[in-house]
């Protein structure tokens, strides 16, 4: 029997484990705070220096641009000139109104105000100089406009320009020591973090085996709880050895260079190059945790899944996207074999159906070295369920194995984790999850011969369910040269605010086949003139513009009283980012690759019909033999190497403005020219770039870099990818 001391000394302990534990979860949680709260502190005031940068720049831009049109205006002799030309102080001067007010708005009291109200008397000033010189010069006293302007209005101006140049480099200065401030503490968070995290997860098992070894108080309980104790002996010894190694692995490195930082012997690109693998090694260290809080929310029954309609092609056209490549990097086939007829929608949740697909698929990868992964999809219209077989010729697994494969922190046996890594929890989650989804996972395998991983989850149709039946069809949902149906041609007159010029022809390509005007802009400035000044029937605005970004314009036309349509057009197609079009005020939404049936849907809503189509069809085939989308997409290719070139020299110098700009640009550029691959690898350098996580890009590049020699290396049908 175990004595009251022994029960009371366990008590103790277990109570103390405990309340260390909850301790350390504290810290962990404070740090985090503390650290989001710092970060947020830091980022506002980012965001607020950022726009006072931009204000500032706009009215040194405007004070130079009007002392150049002061000085044109007393060196021409048309007075029409003259009129043209004051219109254009007259716009500038609004300009500088506008971002002054703005800016006084966003001073705060002490060295910025008193920078600024140093600098308000001589824009006083300068702003009355300004003004005599221009009614000297309406008065045709040529001679004397020239002279104040020489003499006195631009000194002055000069003297604004500087004092301007002196606030803007301020806080140019307050941002680049806010963003290494930053940069700083993010580093010294993910080391305190992991550290602790370490710890309270190892004292955790420690009290969960000690809470085993004391749990029973009769001898044979002992005895039992002693053989039981032997078990999980050997479990925690595998479990241990396995978590040291996937733990300890990125711990090294987080650890090593986090010390070799506080040496005075490195240069700068040394502790950059530190620093962005420390940020590598806790992301993968984030991820082993998030396996163990997977499999403890399932356990918890905490877990949610969503039930929504879902194309299993798409899903299944994803994996291909992501794995197919990773398998033929391999020298392995990749393939997906479809048993007709198979339900064209079924009702699950996309997400977890994908992560299923890509744990096996990314095992079958992992533990084949020759062959392939073949992935049959079935449906069984009795239990209406759709099955997932992932056939793979690789190393296989005899019976013993298989019965541990879907059980925590296991796999096959320790040399597995050896020569493959990994924690053993993916095939665990991947079960729990199909049976969320209303099935189940199964395996077939023989040794050295390959397995059979088969997933099947419920279809969730009550109703009638719509069949494909035939490889054609489901080729003609994942194609771009499905034909699409229109309604006949369009009149009207579009406005194109774009700055790519490929993208300006593109789409001048296929306004002109649906038979509308088309006139373009390259920045939002421009567009407002054009938009106020002309009889549009629809404005396309491009969200990511120079001198005036695509939101401010529509919201600018939008204040003045313009009610016409406006359709925003861009490469961002995130839910924040089309939320931020419609509160601008853009009655619509385009994505870039161009989709040509959402295209002309936009078209029929916004334009009049101008009787009959030409035909009855709209197919890529029309631009196939349109000598200008040709040579579009000639001139493309041929500019792709230097494009890459200076996407890769920008990253080089560290010029995210510069590298997300090109990526944007190639992002909605090479998918209507058939690259698709190139916009997603585009699109996910962009997406890097502005959440400020720098370190993938180097692999996306990479990976870019294969995708341009390919399309340049390949003789291929544009139009048919």
């Amino acid at each position: 029997m175990i004595t009251s001391k022994q029960e009371n000394s366990s008590k103790c302990v277990i109570v103390a484990g405990f309340s260390l534990v909850l301790l350390l979860l504290f810290v962990l949680a404070m740090i985090g705070l503390h650290s989001v709260s710092r970060n947020n502190d830091k980022l506002n005031i980012i965001v607020d220096n950022q726009k006072k940068i931009q204000y500032i720049f706009t009215m040194r831009e405007a004070a130079i641009n009007r002392s150049l049109l002061l000085y044109k205006m007393v060196r021409m002799n048309d007075p029409f000139e003259i009129d043209e030309e004051y219109m254009g102080l007259i716009a500038q001067a609004a300009r500088f109104m506008s971002a002054r007010e703005s800016l006084l708005l966003a001073l705060n009291e002490g060295k910025e105000q008193a920078v600024w109200d140093a600098t308000k008397p001589l824009v006083t000033r300068g702003g009355k100089s300004q003004a005599k010189v221009i009614q000297l010069i309406m008065s045709d006293r040529i001679p004397e406009a020239e002279n104040l302007l020489i003499t006195e209005t631009i000194p002055v101006q000069d003297q604004v320009r500087k004092g301007l140049g002196e606030m803007l480099e301020a806080y140019r200065t307050t941002v680049n020591e806010e963003l290494k401030q930053a940069r700083e503490d993010n580093q010294t968070a993910y080391v305190l973090i992991s550290l602790l995290g370490l710890i309270a997860v190892l004292l955790g098992i420690t009290i969960t085996i000690y809470v085993s070894r004391h749990n029973s108080r009769t001898e044979s309980a002992i005895v039992l709880q002693k053989e039981l104790a032997e078990q999980a002996s050997k479990a925690k010894t595998r479990f241990l050895a396995n978590m040291s190694h996937e733990i300890r692995t990125p711990l090294t490195a987080i650890i090593g260079f986090s010390e070799t930082l506080a040496s005075a012997n490195q240069n700068e690109e040394e502790k950059d190059a530190a620093a962005q693998t420390i940020i590598r090694n806790s992301k993968h260290l984030l991820q082993i945790i998030n396996d163990v809080l997977d499999i403890s929310k399932i356990e918890a029954g905490q877990l949610e899944v969503e039930h929504i309609k879902t194309s299993p092609f798409e899903v299944l056209f994803e994996i291909e996207s992501i794995l197919g490549m990773q398998a033929r990097e391999k020298g392995l086939d990749f393939s997906i074999e479809y048993k007709f007829p198979l339900p064209k929608q079924i009702v699950t949740d996309p997400l977890r159906l994908k992560q299923i697909l890509i744990n096996l698929c990314g095992n079958a990868i992992k533990f084949t070295q020759h062959g392939g992964i073949n992935i049959v999809v079935g449906y069984a219209p009795e239990d209406k369920k759709i099955s997932f077989a992932v056939k793979d010729t690789g190393i296989g697994l005899n019976e013993d194995d298989i019965e541990k494969l879907f059980k925590p922190f296991s796999q096959a046996d320790t040399s597995t984790t050896r020569n493959y890594g990994g924690t053993g929890l993916g095939l665990d989650i991947s079960k729990k999850l199909a049976q969320k989804l209303g099935g189940e996972v199964n395996c077939y395998s023989k040794l050295d011969e390959g397995s059979t991983f088969v997933v099947d989850i419920s279809t969730g149709m009550s109703e009638a369910v719509e069949f494909v039946h035939e490889l054609d069809e489901v080729n003609n949902m994942n194609s771009d040269n499905a034909l699409v149906d229109t309604q006949g041609q369009y009149s009207g007159h579009i406005l194109l605010a774009e700055d790519s010029p490929d993208n300006q022809q593109l789409v001048s390509i296929y306004v002109r086949n649906a038979g509308a005007e088309i006139t373009i802009v390259e920045d939002g400035e421009k567009a407002v003139e054009a938009g106020l000044n002309g009889d549009y029937d629809l404005i396309l605005m491009d969200m990511q513009m120079p001198i005036m970004d695509g939101a401010e314009a529509i919201k600018m036309l939008r204040e003045i009283g313009y009610t016409k349509p406006i359709v925003s057009f861009t490469a961002n197609a995130m839910k924040e980012d089309r939320m931020k079009c419609f509160e601008a005020g853009a009655d619509d939404y385009l994505v870039k690759p161009i989709d040509i049936e959402h295209f002309h849907e936009v078209l029929s809503r916004y334009l009049s019909a101008a009787g009959e189509s030409k035909s009855d069809k709209f197919t890529k085939l029309d631009l196939e033999n349109d000598p200008v989308f040709m040579k579009l997409a000639e001139d493309f290719l041929i500019e792709l190497p230097s494009t890459l070139g200076n996407i890769q020299s920008a990253f080089e110098q560290q010029d995210w403005d510069t590298v997300s700009d090109i990526s944007h640009k190639l992002k909605g550029t090479a998918g209507s020219f058939g690259f698709h691959e190139i916009t997603d690898t585009s699109e996910e350098i962009n997406n890097c770039i502005r959440a400020t996580d720098t370190q993938p890009v180097i692999e996306l590049l990479n990976r870019l870099s294969e995708q341009v020699n390919n399309a340049l290396s390949k003789p291929r049908d544009i139009l048919s990818q």
